[in-house]
Order: structure tokens, then C-alpha cells, then sequence
């Protein structure tokens, strides 16, 4: 799924933009045209728990746009196992920028974390 870039306005350095969640089961949608995003909060996260809760659920993958400390943004998924129980396996860049490094994705699974 192709996800326009954020607005200059919400684009500020170090924040996550949840754009979708997914169980497997069941999906939401961030905004009404699907290129939508939103900053993460702890209702995003206690939304994506409640959806890992769900039967024959596993795990809920979220999507985001993470904006660096430079102002890149980079297209990345992180899957919520349970309450502050992560998995980054699946956290790839899609964007041509570049792969994030392990710094900058323990940096971003403690974000989720402050969330939760």
C-alpha cells in the first residue's frame, strides 16, 4: 500500500504516524481516504492490542510512517504480539531512503512502548 507523504506541518523530526492496523482478521483504517495518517497515541495502542486480543488472532501488524531526527520519512510495520511484546522481523523500509539501523529500531519500538 502506497502512503503519500506526511504534510510539511506534521512532519516534525522523531514522531510515528500510524496510517493502518491489521490482525489478520480484521483491519482499521486511519482517515477516510486510506492515505490518511494519525500521530501515535496510547488509544492507537490499546486499539492494537485489543485487535492481537481477538480470536485466531496472533498478533496485530501496524503500519506507520516514522520521521528521523533528519526529517526522512521511512515506511515501516512493527507487529504487536501482546502488551509491550514486539516484533520488528517484519520491519523493513519501503522508502528509497534506506534501511533504518538497530539503533533506530530500538528508538522506534521504545516509542511504541512509552505508548503502551
Amino acid at each position: 500500500m502506497e502512503i503519500a507523504g506526511l504534510k510539511e506541518e506534521t512532519k516534525k523530526p522523531n514522531t510515528i504516524h500510524v496510517t493502518r492496523m491489521d490482525n489478520g482478521n480484521s483491519d482499521m483504517q486511519i482517515g477516510a481516504s486510506g492515505n490518511d495518517s494519525e500521530e501515535l497515541d496510547r488509544y492507537h495502542m490499546e486499539d492494537a492490542l485489543e485487535m492481537s486480543q481477538e480470536k485466531y488472532a496472533s498478533a496485530t501488524t501496524i503500519y506507520f510512517i516514522y520521521v528521523d531526527g533528519s526529517g526522512k520519512e521511512h515506511e515501516l510495520q512493527i507487529d504487536l504480539v501482546g502488551e509491550n511484546d514486539f516484533d520488528i522481523s517484519n520491519m523493513s523500509d519501503d522508502n528509497p531512503h534506506g534501511e533504518i539501523g538497530s539503533a533506530e529500531e530500538n528508538k522506534i519500538v521504545d516509542m511504541f512502548s512509552d505508548m503502551s
